[in-house]
């Protein structure tokens, strides 16, 4: 029994380390770190309540373990990889500057990522997010009858999330770099993309290598047959 629990301990910390790259601006870190203890915040979870499209949300969250923003991705790098550099800078040229930017991202970083890109920002938002339509969907008391289906279908999502990171990349390197990745490409430009960065730097080093850090206690290979 003991042993058990220790497995489940293991691979709810896997799942939510995933899940803590998500945090974004000042107090990242410290969310980071304390997300697989505390969980969901209640408060954000109660401000968020009124506002999710109980009907979109788990179609989109979904789409992200399907085709995600790496679809995208995937289909700039194809079509980039067809042409010669100066081709790639006249089409480049020719667009608009939120899709240059885009096409900016998939040539500095396509050589660099694995064949799966940036399904690392898909696979991560899709466990964050998951956790918080769960939570704010146990708040109200329309669903008291039905927590228990609520928390099944939570922790199955999360499941096949966990698995598809394992299955797509080696090792929390490869992992988080995707990720960064994923969030350049989904910025509007290179300057919003650079002051991102600027501000989270920081946070992903600390995640990458800081003894406190979630993805540092997580192994990669975790068991998620518990």
């Amino acid at each position: 029994m003991f042993k058990k629990r220790k497995r489940r301990q293991k691979k709810s910390l896997f799942i939510d380390s995933l899940a803590v790259l998500c945090f974004k601006g000042m107090g990242s870190y410290y969310w980071a770190v304390n997300h697989p203890k505390y969980g969901v915040s209640r408060v954000g979870a109660l401000y968020l309540t009124g506002k999710i499209d109980k009907e979109i949300v788990p179609t989109k969250l979904d789409w992200l373990l399907t085709e995600g923003f790496q679809k995208r991705f995937s289909s700039i790098k194809k079509e980039l990889l067809q042409l010669t550099e100066n081709e790639q800078d006249s089409l480049i040229d020719s667009l608009d500057a939120e899709t240059a930017h885009k096409y900016r991202v998939v040539r500095r970083y396509m050589n660099r990522l694995n064949e799966h890109g940036i399904a690392a920002y898909d696979i991560s938002h899709c466990i964050y997010n998951n956790q918080i339509f769960a939570k704010s969907a146990t708040l109200l008391w329309s669903n008291l009858k039905h927590m228990s289906l609520i928390r099944k279908d939570r922790d199955e999502r999360s499941q096949r999330a966990a698995e598809q990171a394992q299955l797509l990349f080696s090792n929390w390197n490869e992992y988080v770099t995707s990720f960064i990745v994923g969030v350049q490409f989904r910025q509007n430009s290179t300057a919003d993309s650079e002051a991102f960065m600027k501000t989270m730097e920081p946070t992903f080093t600390k995640l990458l290598t800081s003894k406190y850090s979630p993805l540092q206690n997580a192994d990669w290979n975790t068991n998620l047959n518990v």
